[in-house]
C-alpha cells in the first residue's frame, strides 16, 4: 500500500458588497478579512466572488509554502 495523503481544507468567509466606479458605474467589492490585504472586484457580484476566491487560492498556496 502507498503512504496516506495528507489533505488540508480551508474555510474562508468572503464578503461582497456593492460600489462603484470613480465614474458612477456599478461594481463589486469583494474582500477576505481573515486573509490581510485580500480585496478584489469583479463587474458583478458572481464575478467578484470568483476573483475572490483565486485570490484566496494563491495567497493560501503562498502561506503553505512557507509554513
Amino acid at each position: 500500500m502507498g503512504k496516506a495523503l495528507a489533505v488540508k481544507s480551508y474555510v474562508f468567509k468572503v464578503r461582497v458588497e456593492p460600489d462603484e466606479f470613480e465614474d458612477g458605474r456599478d461594481t463589486w467589492h469583494a474582500s477576505c478579512p481573515a486573509l490581510k490585504g485580500c480585496h478584489t472586484w469583479g463587474h458583478t457580484y458572481e464575478e467578484a466572488l470568483a476573483n475572490a476566491r483565486e485570490a484566496i487560492d494563491l495567497l493560501r498556496t503562498r502561506l503553505d509554502r512557507v509554513w
